[in-house]
């Protein structure tokens, strides 16, 4: 048989063990790549909400780990595409392809070292504002504190 453990209160340990997480998109992601175990995002709101947002912030990435990167470096399934197929397929192929799995680490080690020192998730908001600002045209977006 398989041998399950359960354990609380320790996300980075566990996420440090794991082969491949599936994540909320959120701070999350940030955890993850600072961690460096691949991923797959995943994100669903309220239809009204998604829609709200994604007219007032039309950003090319949900996941911040993708934000900070400038680039997709970790598949998202928003909305409709966030099926148990699509999840299946994606988590597979990072599970299957050792290669693809392996440049995705070396691509969160390249996130993490973006972030730097403490202080990383004012640096992760900044990066957000930027990306806002240059969608908005707004040279000098708000400060993230």
């Amino acid at each position: 048989g398989v041998e399950v453990r359960t354990v609380r209160d320790q996300p980075n340990e566990v996420m440090a063990a794991a082969d491949l997480l599936l994540v909320a998109s959120g701070t999350a992601t940030l955890q993850a790549a600072v961690i460096g175990t691949p991923m797959v995002i995943i994100y669903g709101a309220p239809w009204l909400t998604y829609l709200l947002a994604r007219w007032l912030v039309q950003l090319d990435y949900i996941g911040l780990v993708n934000i900070v990167a400038g680039h997709r470096i970790v598949p998202e399934l928003i909305q409709h595409q966030a099926t148990p197929e699509r999840l299946s397929e994606e988590a597979g192929q990072l599970l299957r392809d050792k290669v693809a799995s392996n440049a995705m680490r070396v691509a969160l080690r390249a996130v993490r070292e973006s972030l730097g020192a403490p202080g990383a998730s004012r640096r992760a908001a900044a990066a957000v504002l930027a990306e806002i600002g240059k969608q908005t045209g707004d040279r000098h977006p708000p400060s993230p504190g």
